[in-house]
């Protein structure tokens, strides 16, 4: 199993789609067991300076930075044309040698590139490692139905796939070929082609790659975003991937996580509460400690999840969620009082300059009396 030696998290680098269009990144980004870098590489939804920056910027620069500091890598509707052919080669290689998972989710730019209108990745040795054949010229315009076929497998049990109902239906997808020693948990049936691969996985070298021909965003999976269960999917994959063990205690995992995704929820407020007591200069020491506190009683539970006690990570959770209100609340106390302070100030200073508009007022105007008129003079020569 690929993860952190020091923490125990799964290292997720996100690459395509993850930022720039709505996709399951946020899940992955407020998963207890994972942290997850994104990079926009997806020319679709992005200009070209804006991919370069942040290639620039956040794929690693070397093949042991990646092997090191990531235990799975997400292709997410990438364009093959912003990696460097070293990058191409470092990702395959890690796989291989490194034992790092790869996932390829189905997207315009992905597998052979919509029929060839964006550049292919049959070409790539990032193609080898994937559980499927791709096909160039072949893509699927019509609308795919997911067919679970294997539900016994782990994959199988750690979803409730009889909830998906109409919103397994997806837009468009790539038709692809099964390899041997693949791992087939569902089918997309079609209309005119048949039943096409969906969802696979297999085992290569000393890592695993995971194929999903169709898109988890908007672009085609918009009816599939709306089940219930779509953030614990990618969840799920990424966990598959990565070589970990698939909660089997379902109802209770999939609490903790909207435990999780709550707690965060209502943390971004208190962050915003914190912003608003160090603008109006209130107590800002008081509020920070509070917001460690609940990142205390979070981590514990956090704890708790990764050693897979659900019942005690549950309560765990749940005790976070009411410290972090509570701090809230609090919060809004120390952000009343400042923001008192400051009308206290305005309420003075415009009081006090009305008091001496008046005064001047009074003097100018109503006193003029005391001032004796003069007559005219004129200048004259001495």
């Amino acid at each position: 199993m690929r993860c952190d030696p020091q923490t125990s998290k799964i290292r997720v680098l996100y690459l395509g789609d993850a930022i720039v269009v709505r996709s399951p990144f946020p899940y992955l980004r407020m998963e207890p067991s994972f942290t997850a870098v994104p990079v926009t590489a997806c020319t679709s939804h992005a200009s070209l300076d804006f991919i370069n920056k942040q290639m620039r910027y956040y794929m690693p620069r070397t093949s042991d930075r990646l092997k090191n500091n990531f235990d799975v890598i997400i292709l997410s509707d990438a364009n093959k044309d912003v990696f460097r052919p070293a990058e191409i080669s470092w990702m395959t290689e890690a796989v291989t040698d490194s034992g790092l998972g790869i996932i390829m989710i189905g997207g315009a730019e992905s597998y052979e590139g919509r029929g060839t209108v964006f550049p292919t990745w049959t070409t790539t040795t990032v193609a080898e490692v994937l559980p499927v054949e791709m096909q160039d010229h072949r893509y699927c315009d019509q609308a795919i139905r997911m067919v679970i076929v294997d539900r016994e497998g782990e994959f199988g049990r750690s979803l409730p796939w009889e909830t998906l109902g109409t919103k397994g239906v997806f837009g468009e997808g790539h038709i692809t070929v099964l390899k041997q020693t693949s791992h087939l948990v569902a089918e997309g049936e079609t209309f005119s082609y048949g039943r096409i691969p969906h969802l696979v996985w297999w085992d290569v070298g000393k890592g695993r790659g995971f194929s999903m021909t169709t898109d988890w965003t908007p672009s085609g999976g918009l009816m599939f975003m709306t089940w219930e269960y779509y953030g614990d999917f990618a969840i799920n994959v990424v966990m598959l991937t990565a070589g970990r063990k698939l909660p089997e205690d379902l109802d209770v995992v999939y609490m903790i996580r909207r435990r999780s995704r709550q707690y965060w929820d209502i943390r971004l407020t208190l962050d915003s509460m914190v912003d608003i007591v160090d603008s109006f200069g209130g107590d800002f020491a008081a509020v920070t400690a509070a917001a460690m506190d609940c990142d205390g009683a979070r981590a514990a539970a956090d704890k708790l999840y990764f050693s897979g006690e659900y019942t005690s990570a549950l309560e765990a959770y749940d005790f976070a969620i009411r410290l972090v209100n509570e701090k809230v609340d609090e919060a809004r106390v120390l952000a009343r009082r400042a923001l008192f302070n400051v009308y206290l100030i305005e309420w003075a200073a415009v009081t006090g300059t009305f008091l001496l508009s008046g005064f001047a007022l009074y003097t100018l105007m109503v006193r003029r009396k005391l001032y004796a008129e003069v007559r005219l003079t004129r200048l004259e020569r001495a």
